[in-house]
């Protein structure tokens, strides 16, 4: 997803950049999470490789294949390490409650290896959205 904004704050290779929420955040199962507080703006870090300065307009954007990497390590990780606890318990202790504390811990374990990637992550700013253009305006003379 692309969204435009504008550069609040540069420091260190990063950028604070205010972007306006758009109509599909309404629809938004996560908007709670980037649009706590209700406000129609928000305002994102993102990697700022274009030498954007504060004041300028910019697209933001996070590449499709690193949005469905995401996706697949939020919900596909801890659903394999459920049921992966849940075979050990079938086969190591053959009791429905085995099984069930093997789902329970296969779940937590995929919880907690999402959380260290996440960290792993926002060390390295692999995922982290970045500035994508400059957006240059054009101002045309009428006679």
């Amino acid at each position: 997803m692309i969204e435009s904004g504008v550069v609040v704050e540069v420091k260190d290779g990063l950028a604070l950049v205010r972007v306006a929420s758009q109509s599909g955040c309404e629809k938004c199962s996560a908007a709670g999470f980037c649009n706590y507080m209700g406000e129609n703006t928000r305002v994102v870090e993102v990697v700022n490789t274009v030498g954007a300065q504060k004041g300028d307009s910019v697209e933001i954007g996070v590449p499709s294949k690193y949005t469905m990497i995401a996706a697949l390590l939020i919900f596909i990780v801890p659903m394999v390490l459920a049921i992966a606890g849940v075979i050990v318990g079938i086969f190591l202790f053959q009791t429905e409650v085995a099984q069930i504390l093997g789902g329970i811990i296969g779940i937590v374990a995929g919880i907690l290896l999402v959380k260290l990637i996440d960290i792993w992550v926002r060390r390295t700013g692999r995922l982290r959205p970045r500035i994508l253009i400059i957006k240059k305006e054009i101002y045309l003379k009428t006679r």
